[in-house]
């Protein structure tokens, strides 16, 4: 019998460093929400596929504007906002 994990809801994805990202998977737009220690004023955040290659940037404000991603390809994509870092999935 060949394994079969179960599978998990990535609908918020979270790294140690207490950033999450959601809806992930997303179509058109993400937000981030930050736990642990406070993030600060209106941090900056970027977008980077697979290969390094930023694609969007900007600055977070205060009442957590979504990030337009709807011209992104399907694919696999990091964001960072300061020293914490995750993945979403991006689905048309």
């Amino acid at each position: 019998k060949l394994w079969n994990p179960t599978p998990v809801p990535t609908d918020y994805i979270e790294t140690e460093h207490g950033l999450k990202v959601h809806p992930n998977p997303a179509s058109s737009s993400i937000r981030l929400s930050f736990t642990g220690q406070t993030r600060g004023t209106n941090p900056g955040y970027s977008v980077t596929d697979a290969s390094g290659r930023q694609l969007l940037s900007g600055r977070l404000t205060e009442g957590q504007e979504p990030i337009d991603v709807s011209r992104l390809s399907e694919g696999v994509y990091f964001i960072r906002s300061g020293d914490r870092v995750t993945r979403f999935l991006k689905r048309n």
